[in-house]
Parts: C-alpha cells; sequence; structure tokens
C-alpha cells in the first residue's frame, strides 16, 4: 500500500489542523476578553465551537456559495439552493493563497483562494457554485487564479456605478444571466411565487438582524 501523500495532500492535511488551532485561539479570546460578558453568548460559542469541530450543511439543500453580499440571495432560496458566505480571514488560508497571488494583494482574497483550493470551506460546503461578483480588480484577478487550479467560478458582472439608467440596465442584464445559470445547475425555474416568497423570507431576516444589532447598543 502506497502511503506517500502528495505535497497537496499534505498541505491540506496541515491547513485543517491549524485551522482547528486557529478557530479555538479565536474562540477563547472572544470568551477571555469580552469587556461585559454576556450569558446569552454561549449560545453563540456554543454554535461557534460546533462547526469548528463538527461541521455540518445547514439542511440538505444544495450549496450556492457566495463571495459578497452583492449575490442576491433571494433568487438563491427561490430556486431551492441554500447561499453560504465563503469570503475568509483565516491566517492559515491566507497563506496558502498568497503562494497564488502578488505580495500586495488583498488578505481576504488571498485566504478566500487558500480555502477554496484547500477545499476548506465553511461547514465542510461543497457547492454546486460558487459565485464572484467583480466588486474590485482583486475579485477579477481570483476568478483567473481559481481557473488556473482547477476551481470555476461563476462572475457576477457588477456595474462601475449605481445612479445611472445604464447601470441599472447593466445590473438587470446581470441578474437576469445569473438567475438562468442558477436554473441550470439546481433544474429548477424560478417563478414569480417563489421569487416573492423568498423576498419576504430574506426582508425578514434582515429585519430580525437589524433587531439583533439594536440590543448592542
Amino acid at each position: 500500500m502506497n502511503n506517500t501523500l502528495t505535497r497537496y495532500e499534505r498541505q491540506k492535511r496541515s491547513a485543517r489542523k491549524r485551522f482547528r488551532q486557529e478557530g479555538q485561539r479565536t474562540l477563547k479570546a472572544l470568551q477571555e476578553n469580552t469587556l461585559s460578558p454576556l450569558a446569552g453568548m454561549e449560545y453563540f460559542y456554543d454554535r461557534f465551537n460546533e462547526l469548528l469541530n463538527e461541521p455540518s450543511k445547514p439542511n440538505d439543500k444544495p450549496i450556492v456559495a457566495s463571495m459578497c453580499m452583492h449575490v442576491p440571495a433571494e433568487i438563491i432560496y427561490a430556486l431551492g439552493a441554500q447561499p453560504v458566505r465563503i469570503c475568509s480571514g483565516v491566517h492559515v488560508t491566507d497563506t496558502i493563497g498568497a503562494e497564488h497571488l502578488p505580495a500586495k494583494a488583498c488578505p481576504l482574497v488571498k485566504s478566500t483562494l487558500g480555502a477554496i483550493h484547500m477545499e476548506m470551506l465553511p461547514v465542510s460546503t461543497d457547492p454546486i457554485m460558487i459565485v464572484n461578483p467583480t466588486t474590485c480588480d482583486q475579485k477579477r484577478k481570483l476568478g483567473e487564479v481559481t481557473a488556473s487550479l482547477g476551481k470555476e467560478l461563476y462572475t457576477l458582472e457588477l456595474p462601475p456605478t449605481k445612479d445611472s439608467e445604464e447601470a441599472r440596465a447593466y445590473w438587470l442584464r446581470s441578474v437576469k444571466k445569473f438567475t438562468l445559470a442558477m436554473e441550470k445547475v439546481t433544474g429548477n425555474r424560478l417563478t414569480k411565487r417563489k421569487l416573492k416568497s423568498a423576498i419576504s423570507m430574506v426582508a425578514k431576516a434582515q429585519e430580525e438582524y437589524r433587531r439583533f444589532h439594536l440590543l448592542r447598543q
């Protein structure tokens, strides 16, 4: 039996171990350095620890990974999929991504690239699509590099401005194109009823998040 591991396999094994260690240090720092500890925070600490040590999918729906809040989650939900944000700030994957990007590249982009390359996306995600909005030049570069590593991203083109009729028309075309791509990978068809329901759900979630944020003030 050949037990020889490739460099990629060794790197992945090491990265996963260091990721757990980094997460544990971060959780410990959050618990010990909070100026005014709240009993209610224990729920979130437990969830953090659970996702760190026993990651699992939130449900049985296909996962669509997104790089930014600009990705329209309503369309993803309406087509029967589950959006998962994968922008990473982990130092472990930052060092891996740095091998493939310029030294001055954004740490978030380097870390996210490392996570994609090492297959270390949140909650053991195996997405049917990774959506990369063109919010900056480095995100564009990310799409090129991941393709060279055998990981194709879907590029969601964003207009350079948002205050003109031309920009709105540009964005509408991008969203329609994204919808067609989503219909293809999910095998579902977008309807007005499904979209309306998804919009209501996302709006409700945003409202609850704002209420939660106010509790911190």
